[in-house]
């Protein structure tokens, strides 16, 4: 590999990162309304959400109001829970 092709290499991984960053701004913008909207239309409390997805209540908190970004397992539960 020489240097254009190693340059060429680094910007798209480059690329990626920024389009990754974007994304998680984005998520960390929509989960919380996604995550009220539907406990609240499975009519259940913080509590009873929490339990179902195996989280405490208070990391339901945070999520709705968005002080914590959610983990992938928490998202896959989320899923799994929801469906």
């Amino acid at each position: 590999m020489n240097y254009l092709e190693a340059r060429q290499h680094i910007s798209v991984y480059v690329d990626a990162a920024e389009r990754c960053e974007i994304m998680q701004r984005a998520l960390a913008m929509e989960i919380p309304g996604i995550v009220t909207f539907v406990r609240e239309d499975m009519g259940l409390t913080q509590k009873e959400f929490a339990e179902k997805l195996g989280v405490s209540h208070t990391y339901v908190s945070k999520m709705e109001h968005g002080t914590s970004f959610p983990s992938v397992d928490f998202l896959r539960k989320f899923v799994s829970a929801t469906t």
